[in-house]
């Protein structure tokens, strides 16, 4: 089951294969249990500019390499690539901030759905994603609010 999420124009992030894609090269792995993005070489302004962006966005630190990469396609300026069932922007964005905050992607996943307009085609694709992850949408929503009440306690 692929999870992508495609915060910006050209910039996808598979979270089920935890790796940054740019345009349509694999440009970085990301390591969350060492909380960091290992890129696979130096690129572009623009790549290195998604890698950043996606290192501050999950607030994890960038290893540093040297090694140059040539078999990388440069695109003409302007092109946008389409990423075939990827989120979209805003509930890109909305399952990134479910991760800062719960922790865990199923969770992070399910919230976003809650918070999806009903005429968003990413409704279908979260609903297809968290089917095939096993999750029951109540359930999960239920331990959502459990989880954010237990915090709202403790705060």
């Amino acid at each position: 089951m692929n999870i992508l999420i495609n915060p910006r124009p050209n910039l996808l992030i598979d979270l089920s294969k935890n790796r940054i894609i740019s345009y349509n090269t694999v440009v970085a792995e990301i390591d969350f249990e060492r909380g960091v993005i290992t890129p696979a070489g130096k690129f572009t302004r623009t790549t290195t500019n998604h890698i950043s962006y996606v290192s501050i966005w999950l607030g994890l630190a960038t290893e540093k390499t040297d090694k140059k990469r040539n078999d990388f396609y440069e695109y003409q300026q302007g092109v946008k690539i389409s990423y075939s069932g990827a989120l979209g922007e805003i509930t890109s964005r909305k399952v990134v901030a479910g991760l800062k905050e719960l922790k865990d992607l199923t969770l992070s996943l399910v919230d976003a759905y809650n918070q999806t307009s009903k005429r968003s085609r990413d409704l279908e694709v979260l609903r297809g994603i968290i089917s095939g992850l096993g999750a029951d949408l109540e359930e999960t929503t239920k331990e959502i609010k459990t989880l954010r009440k237990v915090r709202d306690m403790v705060i």
